[in-house]
This record gives structure tokens, C-alpha cells and sequence, in this order.
């Protein structure tokens, strides 16, 4: 029985392949279709339409009717173009935010908006995670006494949350 539920969920999330330039321009003229995709490679553009329900492929060989197709495809709606702008802002703002110098972790650490400072701890890297009201910044440490050093200069009034890698497999193989 599992098997077959298995088959079917892979049959319904795999994308619908169009071999008609036709039927494709049909589907990315519907309602429910939200935007096309293009890429190119050296012998193939492969066409991609998110629809409501499915995602729809087509595969053009030819370049000449590739371009004829990309012209033809009806203009990007406005709101499908805000939502892909929001999502690369989103991605750019969760990323959190190396630092490489010492010195300038200390400065972050100290800042107004700093919340909390997190260390883990692997076998050989110790990393310091300080929360501030926008960004997370990371630094990595490859020495154990620089660490050592860094996690007492670290401001007193600061949250620090520590997390060793090694105890949590320890307490998970328990």
C-alpha cells in the first residue's frame, strides 16, 4: 500500500512535460499561471510554467523558435514580479553575517541592540553567533585559546547560550 502511495506522490509532484509550443502557449495564457521561467544551455532552452496546481516544461531544440516563444509568452504580471523581488529581499535579509575580525565581533557584542551571544563548540572550530535587533553576525574560531580568550572579553550583561556539538550526539546516542 505504501508503495503505491509513493508512486502516486512522485507521479503528482513531478513536473508536466509539453511537447506542443502550442499547448505550452495555451498554458502560460491561463489564469492560474503564476510565471515562466527560462533557462539556457548549449543545445537546449527549457521552458518552465508555474501554474496553480502543476509545473509545466517544455524543451526547444531550435533557438530561432525559442526566441520566437520567449516573445510570444504573455508580459509577467506585476504581482508575480513583487513576489520574486520580496523573495530575493527576504533571502538577502535572513542571511546571517560573517565577521572575520575579532576586534570587530567585540564592537558588534557591545552594540545597544545586542540580545545574546551563542557559542558552539566543535571538535575543531568554535563559532560565536551574536543576535542583534536586524542581522545574526557569525565568527569562526579555529583556535581553542583565541576562543577562550573571546568568551571572557565578551560584555558581562550580554545573554551568552553555550552548545557543544559533542554533548548533544552524547545525549542523542543515550
Amino acid at each position: 500500500m505504501y508503495i503505491i502511495l509513493d508512486i502516486f506522490c512522485w507521479f503528482y509532484t513531478q513536473p508536466k512535460q509539453i511537447h506542443e509550443i502550442k499547448d505550452f502557449l495555451l498554458t502560460a495564457r491561463r489564469k492560474d499561471a503564476r510565471s515562466v521561467k527560462i533557462k539556457r544551455s548549449k543545445d537546449v532552452v527549457k521552458f518552465k510554467v508555474r501554474c496553480s496546481k502543476y509545473l509545466y516544461t517544455l524543451c526547444v531544440f531550435d533557438a530561432e523558435k525559442a526566441n520566437k516563444l520567449k516573445q510570444s509568452l504573455p508580459p509577467v504580471c506585476l504581482l508575480s514580479f513583487i513576489y520574486i523581488i520580496l523573495d530575493i529581499f527576504c533571502w538577502f535579509y535572513t542571511q546571517p553575517k560573517q565577521i572575520h575580525e575579532i576586534k570587530d565581533f567585540l564592537l558588534t557584542a557591545r552594540r545597544k541592540d545586542a540580545r545574546s551571544v551563542k557559542i558552539k563548540r566543535s571538535k575543531d572550530v568554535v563559532k560565536f553567533k551574536v543576535r542583534c535587533s536586524k542581522y545574526l553576525y557569525t565568527l569562526c574560531v579555529f583556535d581553542a585559546e583565541k576562543a577562550n580568550k573571546l568568551k571572557q572579553s565578551l560584555p558581562p550583561g550580554i545573554f551568552l547560550l553555550f552548545i557543544s556539538i559533542i554533548c548533544l550526539l552524547n545525549q542523542h546516542l543515550i
